[in-house]
């Protein structure tokens, strides 16, 4: 029997939600040090040169947008491969 659509995604194991919950300390472990530990020189440097809050409230705002869409957009494009079956050379 030939899988189609989202059965066909699930039985990857890299979409497979259920598996990815299951192991919930490494999920909160991970999700914590990136929420908690994301200030680095960059971010700091930004705060410095900006010339004030609403400029640098501005440029947080822009760069969190930007963290969120480009994974969801490369999420997608992963998904779409691996629904049309598509074989990378």
């Amino acid at each position: 029997m030939k899988l189609c659509g989202w059965k066909k995604l699930v039985a990857l194991p890299q979409f497979n939600f259920t598996e990815i919950f299951t192991n919930k300390t490494a999920l909160f472990l991970n999700i914590t040090w990136y929420s908690i530990f994301l200030f680095d020189p960059a971010y700091t440097q930004r705060i410095y040169i900006s010339s004030s809050i609403q400029q640098t409230a501005k440029v947080f705002l822009r760069s969190s947008i930007a963290r969120i869409v480009f994974p969801l957009v490369f999420l997608i494009i992963a998904v779409a491969l691996h629904i049309i079956d598509h074989k990378v050379p």
